[in-house]
C-alpha cells in the first residue's frame, strides 16, 4: 500500500491563516505614528550620524572662503531579532468539529504577533532611561538623557532636570528644549515638534493641553498658546509607564526596521498526528541619533 502524507494541516491552514491575518489587522497600527518604518534586506541595518558645518562665515574680498570639516558622529547596527509563536491542533479536535475553538486559538496568534510587534517598537520610550548596555544609542548613551555627548564635544540634552508631570509648564519647556537645540558648533539644529505621545492614561489631560481654547487652570481667559503651533498627540497603548509623556519632532531619526513581515506556516506532526501553526516576524528598533525626540518619566 502507498504511503500519504494526510497533509491535515493543509486542509485548516487557508481558513485559520485568513483569522489570523484579520486578527492581526484588527485594530490600527500605532507603530508607524511614530517610527521611520523601513524595509530591510540585511542582517542588520547600520546607521551613522554627521554633525554639521558651523555657520558661515564673513568672506573678505580677495580673501579664500573659509574651509570646515564635517564631523562624524556615531554609529549604530540595528540587528534584527526573530519573534515567533504557534499553536497546535489536534486530529481528535477536528475529527469532532471544534473549528471554533481553532479558529479562536488562530485569532490569539494573530494578536501575539501583532502585540509582539507594537510592544517591541514601544519599548524604545519604554527603556528611554535604561542604562543597560542592550538600551544604549549610538552615543553610548539612554535615548533621554541630560548628557547626550557631541562628537565635537559637549554635551547635550532631551529631558527635563527632574521629572516632571505632563502640564502646560512641562510642555512649553520641552517644546522649547527641541526648537532651541543647537551643535556643538554652535549652530541651530532646527527641529520643529509635531507629537505628543502619550499613554492611555494622559488622554484626557493630552487633550486639554493640546485642545482647549483658553489656557488650562488660568481663570484669566487666557488664550492657550499651544493652539498656535502645529502639534497633535498620539496614544500608545503599549506604553508601560502611566505618566510618561514624549515629545517627537519632524524628522527625527526613530528607526523600525521590517526584516520579515509575519508570516503563518503550517505542518503535520507525524508521531501525534497534530496541526501544527506558526506565525514569525523579523524586525529590529531603535533609534540613529536622539534630537528630535524629548520624554520626562512622570513623578
Amino acid at each position: 500500500m502507498t504511503a500519504l502524507r494526510s497533509g491535515f494541516s493543509d486542509l485548516l491552514a487557508p481558513g485559520l491563516s485568513e483569522v489570523v491575518a484579520a486578527s492581526y489587522k484588527q485594530y490600527p497600527d500605532e507603530y508607524t505614528k511614530i517610527f521611520n518604518v523601513e524595509t530591510s534586506e540585511r542582517k542588520y541595518e547600520t546607521t551613522t550620524t554627521i554633525e554639521g558645518l558651523p555657520i558661515a562665515p564673513v568672506k573678505t574680498e580677495g580673501t579664500s572662503v573659509t574651509y570646515n570639516d564635517l564631523t562624524q558622529g556615531y554609529d549604530k547596527n540595528h540587528t534584527h531579532i526573530t519573534y515567533g509563536e504557534g499553536f497546535r491542533v489536534s486530529r481528535e479536535m477536528y475529527d469532532d468539529d471544534l473549528y471554533g475553538i481553532m479558529k479562536r486559538a488562530a485569532a490569539y496568534l494573530g494578536r501575539a504577533i501583532k502585540q509582539r510587534t507594537e510592544v517591541g517598537a514601544a519599548n524604545v520610550f519604554n527603556n528611554g532611561w535604561q542604562t543597560g548596555a542592550a538600551y544604549l544609542g549610538p552615543d553610548g548613551i539612554e535615548l533621554f538623557s541630560r548628557v547626550h555627548p557631541w562628537a565635537r564635544g559637549g554635551t547635550a540634552v532631551n529631558e527635563p532636570a527632574s521629572p516632571v508631570d505632563l502640564s502646560l509648564a512641562s510642555l512649553e519647556a520641552g517644546i522649547t528644549a527641541i526648537e532651541t537645540l543647537t551643535e556643538a558648533s554652535g549652530s541651530p539644529v532646527q527641529l520643529i515638534v509635531k507629537t505628543l505621545l502619550v499613554p492611555a492614561n494622559l488622554r484626557w489631560e493630552a487633550s486639554v493641553l493640546l485642545e482647549s481654547q483658553y489656557e488650562p487652570g488660568n481663570a484669566n481667559n487666557d488664550k492657550n498658546p499651544i493652539t498656535n503651533l502645529d502639534l497633535s498627540w498620539t496614544i500608545n497603548h503599549y506604553l508601560t509607564d502611566t505618566d510618561a509623556w514624549f515629545l517627537l519632532a519632524e524628522g527625527n531619526e526613530l528607526k523600525f526596521y521590517m526584516r520579515q513581515k509575519p508570516v503563518f506556516e503550517n505542518d503535520d506532526d507525524f508521531d501525534t498526528k497534530d496541526a501544527k501553526f506558526t506565525c514569525t516576524t523579523r524586525f529590529a528598533t531603535g533609534w540613529a541619533d536622539w534630537p528630535g525626540t524629548y520624554g520626562s518619566p512622570g513623578v
